[in-house]
Parts: structure tokens; C-alpha cells; sequence
């Protein structure tokens, strides 16, 4: 029997978006480069309703089998989430779920003495929208930049090593690729701790830090992530000031 995904929100982060236990939710399945990702949001005629949680004031969404997850149970262990806009919190899945990106699992095999495995039914679930092609211009440019002294401290805020060289990378970028920002952290991300989740948490933990210096980070899905030329003028005023200029 397949597992199935439970995932538990705290209060404060529903308050962000004017969800409760009455709440409905449209449950979205990040795939290719958005592959770990779960976005939970909220609609009147959503697929899912969320259950008060046997202790505290969380709200525990279950999500039934979703072929993110590997088919074996798996005790409970935390995640990164942010609320991405007024009505949608996004999840940074566990490492676990690097095992089903496409690709690296092998299907599973046939039993000759039962035939072949039955396919199982899609989860209930609406994938992302399909990814876009970025010009090739913008895909070559800048595959590994220094990270700079300026951006380790942004309007009043500091930044680590790794999250500098990923600001630097969206700044200088159109579109900020998984590789390209996993190529200008290379010098500050420990080799255990490089994983194909490894910059989805650095950036969810960064969104709310730069929403509140007025830089918003967008998510292009299937691709990667970017700043808008608006709230690229912003980042260059603050670097000014940060410079003294």
C-alpha cells in the first residue's frame, strides 16, 4: 500500500493567508526543475480541506499518495514553507523526495509469476503550469558570478555567503536557473548538504527577507526563479545606499 502525504501548517503562516479549517485548497505538484516543491492554494471549489491538528493550533493537510513520495513510510520530519502570495504557501518537500525526481528511480519491476504491476491512478492533484524555454542569451550568461562584499548586507539585513551569491545571481540575471545558482554557491554550500533541494530551501528562506527590503522574488516554474526589472531598481538603490553612493 502506497504512503500517504500529511503535511502540517502552523497558524501563523495560514494567518498570512486568510486560511482556516473552513478553507478549501487546490493542491499543486511542483515538476522538472520545481520537482520537491507543493504549493497549497486557496480556492472556494479546492480539492482538499484541512483538519484541526490532535494538539496546538496547526491544521494537517492530507494529501493522500502523491508520486513525489517514495513508496515507504517515512517518519514525520520538518520543512521550509512560505506563503509565495496573499493566497498560496509553498513547501520545500524533504531530501527524501530527490528519489522520485525523473530519472533516478527505476520503475518498479514486474513479478513474472503475477504479470506485470498494475499502474496505479493519478493522485488527485493539478500540476504546475508547463515550463517555458529562456533564450539561450540568458541561459549562458553569467554561469558563475563572485559573490560581491555589497550583497552580504542588503537594507539593514545580513546575508550569508550563499544567500549573497544567490541575490547576485538573480540581480545580474533575467532568469536564475537551479544549476546556475547551484554553480555560484559552489564555494559556500558543504558537499553534504548539496542536494537537488538545497537552493529551493535557501530560497524560500530569503523570500520573506527580501519582501521586506520591497524586492520580491518571483517563481518562473519549470524553469527557475527572478526579480522584475522594478524590484531590480530597488536592489540597485539599496546597494547605493548600503555603499555610501
Amino acid at each position: 500500500m502506497r504512503p500517504r502525504l500529511s503535511i502540517s501548517i502552523g497558524a501563523e503562516l495560514l494567518t498570512r493567508i486568510g486560511a482556516d479549517h473552513h478553507s478549501r485548497f487546490d493542491v499543486m505538484v511542483g515538476r522538472g526543475e520545481s520537482h520537491g516543491l507543493i504549493r497549497l492554494r486557496k480556492s472556494q471549489k479546492g480539492i482538499v480541506r484541512p483538519n484541526a491538528a490532535p494538539k496546538g493550533d496547526s491544521l494537517v493537510f492530507n494529501l493522500g499518495w502523491v508520486d513525489v513520495c517514495p513508496a515507504r513510510r517515512e517518519d514525520a520530519q520538518g520543512c521550509e514553507a512560505e506563503a509565495v502570495d496573499v493566497c498560496t504557501i509553498e513547501i520545500v518537500l524533504p531530501a527524501w523526495s530527490d528519489e522520485t525526481r525523473p530519472g533516478r528511480v527505476a520503475p518498479p519491476a514486474s513479478n513474472p509469476a503475477r504479470g506485470p504491476v498494475p499502474a496505479l491512478p493519478a493522485p488527485q492533484t493539478r500540476a504546475l503550469p508547463a515550463p517555458i524555454t529562456v533564450p539561450e542569451e540568458v541561459e549562458s550568461a553569467l554561469d558563475k558570478v563572485p559573490t560581491s562584499v555589497p550583497y552580504r548586507s542588503i537594507g539593514g539585513l545580513r546575508f550569508s555567503p550563499a544567500e549573497a551569491a544567490i541575490v547576485e545571481v538573480l540581480h545580474r540575471r533575467e532568469i536564475a536557473t537551479r544549476d546556475a545558482l547551484m554553480a555560484a554557491t559552489a564555494d559556500d554550500i558543504d558537499n553534504d548538504e548539496r542536494n537537488g533541494n538545497i537552493i529551493g530551501v535557501h530560497l524560500t528562506k530569503m523570500r520573506g527577507r527580501l519582501f521586506a527590503i520591497g524586492v520580491v522574488l518571483e517563481t518562473v516554474t519549470g524553469v527557475g526563479w527572478k526579480i522584475s526589472r522594478q524590484h531590480k531598481r530597488t536592489l540597485d538603490e539599496l546597494l547605493k545606499e548600503g555603499a555610501g553612493g
